[in-house]
C-alpha cells in the first residue's frame, strides 16, 4: 500500500529504511561500474516505450528492497511512496500514458564503496497533454548480481518550480475538460501562495466545469481584486458569461462594461454585444460588435469574428436587420 511524505524527507530516509546488505568491491574500476549504472539507465527508459516494459523495470530495480516517490497530482511537495511490487504492478498503467517525449539527463554519478547515487533530470511531455519537468535523485546498490536500482525520488521542489508544474496542470486539465484535476491543482496553487488572487481564476473556470456555480462566481470575485488589470477583465466578464446564462443580462452587461474598463479588448466586447442583443438594446449591440471586429486579436482575422456572429444564437434577432448584415459583409 501506497504512503504519502515530505519529498525531501522521503529523499533523506531512503535508503536508511532499505537495510539492504552490499558487498564492497574494493577493486572495482569506477569507469566499469558507472557504465554498468548507466546500462541500467537505458534499460529503466527503454521501459517506457515497450510494451509490457515492467518485465524490463523488474531487470532494473533490486529484489531486496527498493522504494519509489512521485510527486502527488495537487501539491508537488508531498510524494506517493510505493514499493517493488507495487511499483512493478502499477508500472504498465501508467506506461499508457508513456511519455510522448522523454529526456533523462543525468547530471552526475558519485559512486561510493557500494553505493551509487546519480542525480539527474527528467522532462517528460506526456501524451494527455500535460508535461513534467522534475530534479531527481536516484541510488544504487551493488551485491552478488551486481548494481541495482533501490531508491528514486524528486529532490524537494521549491515554490517556483511547484508554481509552474501547477499552473501547467490547470491549463491542461482544463483544456482537456478534466476539471476536478484543475480545482485539485488550482487548490494546490492558492495553498502556495493564498496573497496572489490570479489562481482563483483556474478554479473558478473548474468550478464552472462542474456546475458549481455559485462557488465559481465567487473564486471569480476574489480573482476580480487583483491589481492585474488583464486578470479583473477576465474575472469580470466570466462572472458576467456566467449571469448571462441565467437570463441576468443587465447584471451581465454591468460586469462585461467593468470587464472593459480594466482591459478593452474582443472578449469582453463580444459578450457584451451578445447580452445587449439579449436584452433587446439592439444599437448597443450593434456598436460593440463593429468594436470587436475593428479589435481582431493576433491570429484572429474580422473575417473570423463574423464568421462567429452568425452562428451565435444570441445574435438571432439581429440578422434581419441592414447594420447587421452590412456589419458581416
Amino acid at each position: 500500500m501506497s504512503r504519502t511524505v515530505r519529498i525531501g524527507i522521503a529523499v533523506s530516509v531512503g535508503v536508511a529504511v532499505l537495510g539492504i546488505s552490499a558487498i564492497w568491491a574494493a577493486d572495482a574500476g569506477v569507469s566499469q561500474d558507472e557504465q554498468a549504472i548507466r546500462a541500467l539507465v537505458q534499460k529503466s527508459d527503454a521501459a517506457w516505450k515497450t510494451p509490457g516494459g515492467s518485465k524490463l523495470l523488474a531487470e532494473v530495480i533490486s529484489e531486496k528492497g527498493y522504494v519509489f516517490a512521485m510527486p502527488k497530482p495537487g501539491n508537488p511537495s508531498l510524494a506517493a511512496i510505493s514499493g517493488r511490487a507495487e511499483n512493478l504492478a502499477n508500472f504498465d498503467k501508467i506506461a499508457t500514458n508513456a511519455p510522448g517525449k522523454h529526456v533523462h539527463e543525468t547530471r552526475s554519478i558519485k559512486i561510493v564503496g557500494p553505493l551509487a547515487y546519480e542525480e539527474w533530470k527528467s522532462v517528460d511531455e506526456l501524451r494527455d497533454g500535460t508535461s513534467l519537468l522534475l530534479d531527481w535523485m536516484s541510488v544504487y546498490a551493488k551485491d552478488e548480481a551486481g548494481w541495482k536500482l533501490i531508491f528514486a525520488a524528486p529532490t524537494s521542489l521549491d515554490k517556483e518550480q511547484q508554481i509552474k508544474v501547477l499552473t501547467e496542470k490547470v491549463v491542461m486539465a482544463l483544456i482537456h475538460g478534466r476539471c476536478a484535476e484543475a480545482l485539485e491543482a488550482s487548490d494546490g496553487l492558492i495553498k502556495l501562495d493564498p496573497t496572489d488572487v490570479k489562481y482563483e481564476m483556474g478554479r473558478g473556470n473548474a468550478l464552472r466545469g462542474l456546475g458549481r456555480t455559485n462557488e465559481a462566481m465567487a473564486a471569480f470575485d476574489k480573482a476580480a481584486t487583483s491589481k492585474n488589470p488583464a486578470v479583473q477583465s477576465d474575472a469580470l466578464r466570466n462572472k458576467g458569461e456566467l449571469l448571462a446564462n441565467q437570463g441576468k443580462y443587465d447584471d451581465a452587461i454591468a460586469l462585461f462594461s467593468k470587464a472593459i474598463e480594466a482591459s478593452d479588448w474582443v472578449a469582453p466586447r463580444y459578450q457584451r454585444a451578445a447580452a445587449e442583443a439579449m436584452a433587446g438594446d439592439t444599437k448597443a449591440a450593434l456598436a460593440d460588435l463593429k468594436k470587436a471586429i475593428e479589435m481582431a486579436p493576433a491570429g484572429m482575422t474580422p473575417a473570423e469574428i463574423k464568421g462567429e456572429l452568425t452562428k451565435n444564437p444570441a445574435f438571432e434577432k439581429l440578422r434581419d436587420t441592414e447594420e447587421f448584415k452590412n456589419l458581416i459583409k
